[in-house]
């Protein structure tokens, strides 16, 4: 990797961590050991289309020590879950695992704009965001949209209406084939 490469994909990062620093209101900085989340691999399935989501498709984050953890996995065919909703107020991060060698990053795709905040991430530098504030519903896109995610942010996490939800998403983004 060239030396501009490097250089441009480091400002990368650190504008993405100002942008999310300004919007969530100055939150600290992410910790930095990574909080262990099993993740279901399923790597083997079909993509997920938006349109074909139920109520069981909406993923709810587990929450350590006051800050809800969201994992996206990150395959060929796009994220896995499509779909998380987090409680207003709540403080979060978003982690992203992906296997290199079945995922490999091609002309871009590891580029991951976060729509509302006005960020950017490069998944091949860093795979978790800085801690986010949850005041406003985030969409999670590649440029090419083939990577697609939606946080959607609801007031209460133990009592909300999946329906509306699915809906919202659906508004927020469209997956190609969906």
């Amino acid at each position: 990797m060239s030396k501009i490469t490097t250089l441009a994909a480091a400002l990368v990062v650190i504008a993405l961590t100002i942008t999310v620093a300004a919007y969530s209101g100055g939150a600290q900085a992410a910790a930095q050991e990574d909080v262990q989340v099993s993740v279901q691999d399923d790597s083997q399935e079909d993509a997920p289309c938006l349109d074909s989501l139920t109520a069981q498709d909406i993923a709810t984050p587990e929450i350590v020590d006051g800050v809800a953890q969201i994992r996206l996995g990150v395959y060929p065919e796009g994220f896995r879950p499509l779909v998380f909703v987090v409680e207003r107020g709540t403080d979060f991060v978003i982690s992203f695992d992906y296997d290199a060698e079945l995922t490999p990053p091609v002309n871009g795709e590891f580029i991951l704009y976060f729509t509302q905040l006005r960020g950017v991430m490069d998944l091949t530098m860093n795979t978790r965001t800085p801690e986010l504030h949850a005041d406003g519903n985030l969409t999670i896109e590649n440029l090419s949209g083939s990577l697609r995610a939606f946080v959607n942010v609801v007031d209460d996490i133990s009592n909300f209406d999946a329906e509306a939800v699915l809906n919202t998403a659906q508004n927020y983004i469209s997956m190609p084939g969906g």
